[in-house]
């Protein structure tokens, strides 16, 4: 159910993207999240998989890491998909994988931020500005938290 709430999110995304022509790198990042989603519901549908695979965890981390930094961080509504992230990790996995995907998943959200408040290669690669340092700071703390 997680998972198909989270496609018709995306599924909304990827048609404002169409309608107002975002850019490449955003529409292609929305379409593989899309598709992770998608497929998921799709192998729990026809019941080949009972879960969420750890690897698809890392690789949706992957992704909207990608996205929240495209944005130039909380530019936008793309923090609530990171926070929607750790939801679905604490809902998805067990004890010992949830410790696992949390520290991947605090650290990378570190990481986006500390390059995006020292105008890093990611910052540089996806988007021209910086969200302010209060926003960095405020997800990273939520982040943190959860």
């Amino acid at each position: 159910m997680v998972a198909a709430i989270a496609g018709i999110r995306t599924l909304k995304s990827v048609v404002q993207d169409i309608i107002y022509r975002a850019n490449t790198t955003g529409f292609v990042i929305d379409v593989l999240i899309l598709l992770v989603f998608c497929g998921l519901c799709l192998l729990i549908y026809i019941r080949k998989i009972r879960s969420i695979p750890l690897v698809i965890g890392i690789i949706l981390l992957v992704l909207l890491i990608l996205s929240y930094v495209q944005f130039g961080g909380v530019l936008g509504a793309t923090e609530y998909n990171i926070m929607g992230l750790g939801v679905i990790f604490v809902l998805a996995y067990s004890r010992k994988q949830l410790v696992f995907m949390m520290i991947m998943y605090v650290l990378l959200t570190v990481a986006a931020n500390l390059d995006l408040r020292y105008d890093g290669f990611l910052t540089q690669s996806f988007f021209k500005y910086n969200s302010t340092s209060l926003d960095n700071y405020l997800t990273t703390l939520l982040t943190l938290l959860l």
